[in-house]
């Protein structure tokens, strides 16, 4: 468990990083506006699916 938290740590680390580059370099605002956004939607998924347990969500009380 702690291994994958890890993991996925580094990988928002690394996303943030490529973001700010992102965010920096390209010229044109509509692209950067939908690299962004894409960006963002995708940290937000893996931060509910991952630390906030969003899969527990939707199983039945019999699986806790």
């Amino acid at each position: 468990m702690l291994k994958t938290g890890m993991q996925v740590a580094a990988i928002l680390a690394v996303m943030t990083i490529l973001e700010y580059i992102f965010a920096v370099t390209v010229p044109n605002d509509l692209v950067r506006f939908i690299g962004l956004s894409a960006t963002a939607l995708t940290k937000a998924g893996l931060i509910m699916w991952f630390f906030m347990h969003l899969p527990r969500a939707w199983r039945g009380e019999e699986a806790h």
